[in-house]
């Protein structure tokens, strides 16, 4: 009790050279690399767990959970790009965009995505198109247009041949998006109302009216 102390919201807390003696313990021990494997494990699971609450309409409970466990979800994130457990390390990232990009951490997200998927070698998965288009997302927020275009046009042809509509959904947004950054309004409207009916049609009415909004920017224009 002595050593290890409760922090409110019921964390543990303990002195940094207490910290630092235990990792140097468990590297002794061999059992490191399982632990840590466990470790990324139990926190890939709760990023896959809070994703779609956090791409919701009321995402504040699991961004706030997220939060809290930045320092854990970013060491795993390190451990599993340090493997070269690439497929994974892009899961958990693409699971993690939007709280990224929601509570302020974009920058850091940004960086982890584009090394993640410089890194991946397997092309079309599911994985890869979601990170795609977080990492879209963030470039249009930032005005990187041309970057943006690229990201979405790869993660458009992803979502085509696995015959993802959400995926095609998302990424044909961003793309009307900068299409109409780029003063194409007639192509803009095209792709921005086919996303509109495609979540239209999942029942998303989040991104309806999101969408719809953009819409309402491009006829206003």
């Amino acid at each position: 009790k002595s050593l290890v102390r409760v922090r409110d919201g019921g964390r543990f807390w303990m002195l940094e050279m207490l910290r630092e003696y235990a990792v140097e313990r468990l590297q002794d021990s061999g059992e490191a690399d399982e632990q840590r494997r466990r470790h990324a494990a139990y926190f890939g699971e709760l990023a896959a767990e809070a994703a779609p609450q956090v791409a919701g309409p009321v995402p504040g409970d699991s961004l706030d959970r997220l939060a809290a466990e930045h320092a854990n979800l970013s060491g795993a994130l390190d451990f599993l790009h340090g493997r070269g457990e690439i497929a994974a390390a892009l899961r958990l990232a693409a699971d993690l965009g939007d709280y990224w990009y929601f509570r302020g951490h974009s920058q850091e997200g940004a960086r982890r995505l584009a090394a993640l998927l410089d890194a991946d070698r397997a092309g079309s998965s599911e994985a890869r198109g979601r990170a795609l288009r977080a990492a879209g997302e963030m470039a249009i927020s930032r005005g990187d247009l041309v970057l943006a275009r690229r990201l979405a046009t790869e993660a458009f042809a992803i979502a085509e041949e696995r015959d993802d509509r959400r995926g095609r959904a998302v990424s044909g947004w961003q793309l009307g998006y900068v299409t109409a950054e780029e003063g194409d309004w007639v192509q803009a409207r095209a792709l921005l109302e086919e996303s509109v009916e495609a979540f239209r049609h999942l029942g998303d009415v989040h991104l309806v009216l999101g969408v719809t909004r953009i819409l309402a920017w491009i006829n206003y224009e």
